[in-house]
């Protein structure tokens, strides 16, 4: 995974200021690539969300990024 500018998702672009988990995977699923200050922007639980999934990726993935997961998975309390 490279972490550079050429995130395709810009948070500054976003009206509400809010990156998410889904544009998070969309830019390295285009780019294989995210932007830290983007990562900035983004939920502490859609952050470990992210981890979580590249962890998963990396070793279940082939490290393809069409493998990644695009939705998070709910879990009911």
């Amino acid at each position: 995974m490279n972490v550079g500018k050429n995130s395709t998702s810009a948070a500054s672009g976003n009206t509400s200021n809010r990156y998410t988990y889904e544009m998070a995977i969309q830019d390295l699923q285009k780019s294989s690539c995210l932007s830290v200050e983007n990562i900035c922007y983004l939920s502490y639980s859609d952050l470990n969300c992210l981890c979580e999934e590249i962890k998963y990726w990396c070793v279940y993935g082939n490290r393809d990024p069409q493998n990644l997961r695009t939705t998070l998975s709910t879990l009911n309390s």
